[in-house]
């Protein structure tokens, strides 16, 4: 029924889902515009490198990401393949993110996101883990390496041309 501009929807006289004239869609009797879940999408991304010098392709045919967003987060997923390498070293940030990072404005975590890697040589055995975390502000992830004590971030003179990884997170949008 409706219920002035809105369109409500009940279920044994309670109220479930409610579509306000002003966008969006709430819940169980929530009309508060500031919880409207008002935007859905899904889509694809192809990343990119830069590094501090030298360069790294990323693979055009062999290297596809998914993202789905849900209001103000964002879930990303890949497969990320090397197709070329050209003297890397330094850092490694991989651009193409759908969205910009929030800002952190309010203060809480704009996201992180773990990686699995495969074929990237001279992996030190205390290495544990390579991350890469979202750029407040930005359409970029930093690719960083955790030894369980610290991070290491100069990580680009391990990449070779095939080199690929997989990767899955979230992070949040202004």
């Amino acid at each position: 029924y409706r219920d002035t501009n809105d369109m409500v929807f009940k279920l044994q006289g309670a109220e479930k889902i409610r579509l306000p004239s002003s966008g969006g869609i709430t819940f169980n009797g929530d009309t508060a515009a500031a919880n409207a879940l008002d935007d859905y999408e899904e889509g694809t991304w192809q990343p990119s490198y830069t590094t501090s010098s030298g360069s790294i392709t990323a693979h055009p045919s062999y290297s596809l990401c998914r993202y789905t967003k849900i209001g103000r987060v964002v879930q990303i997923q890949g497969l990320v393949s090397t197709s070329a390498v050209s003297s890397p070293s330094g850092s490694v940030k991989m651009y193409g993110l759908p969205f910009a990072v929030d800002n952190n404005s309010s203060g809480e975590n704009s996201g992180n996101a773990a990686i699995a890697v495969s074929n990237i040589i001279d992996f030190a055995s205390s290495i544990n883990m390579l991350t890469i975390h979202p750029q407040t502000g930005t359409t970029y992830l930093n690719l960083v390496e955790f030894n369980g004590t610290s991070t290491n971030t100069s990580i680009a003179n391990r990449w070779q041309q095939d080199t690929y990884f997989t990767f899955s997170g979230t992070y949040t949008i202004a």
